[in-house]
């Protein structure tokens, strides 16, 4: 180790002091990340800069996109037994033995645990009730 030039592992520090002070200023805002230190980037040339920026606004309205996506399929998508009771009007025990019978929809839920597709739930109270010809 002491064969090492003493100037060589300077310069290696400071790159690494210069290289964690640059990250420390890198900062998230708004879903994008906006850099502290605008001289770096003034060096920068355009032609390497632009492509940089491209991506990023690229992945930034792919990630609002997704966001709008997922907040849209996620609300309400599933119920458990007591939201599945409570839209079909019947208790807890009823959904259970309407399941043992094999009368409702499949199940998603992991293992024994029954969750069930809301709109598959809805599409099948309308075929059951009265008026879709169940003669009840």
């Amino acid at each position: 180790m002491s064969g090492l030039n003493p100037e060589r592992r300077i310069r290696a520090d400071r790159r690494e002091t210069v290289r964690r002070r640059v990250h420390a200023e890198d900062q998230l805002v708004g879903g994008a990340i906006r850099t502290a230190d605008t001289r770096r980037l003034a060096g920068s040339s355009t032609s390497t800069l632009e492509p940089m920026l491209k991506l990023t606004a690229a992945v930034e309205r792919l990630a609002a996109r997704l966001a709008e996506n997922g907040a849209r399929n996620t609300v309400g998508a599933t119920c458990t037994v007591e939201e599945a009771a409570g839209l079909l009007g019947t208790t807890a025990k009823g959904i259970y033995a309407l399941h043992e019978r094999g009368k409702l929809p499949r199940s998603i839920g992991p293992g024994r645990r029954l969750v069930f597709l809301r709109e598959e739930l809805l599409q099948w109270a309308r075929r059951a009730s009265p008026s879709g010809g169940n003669g009840r």
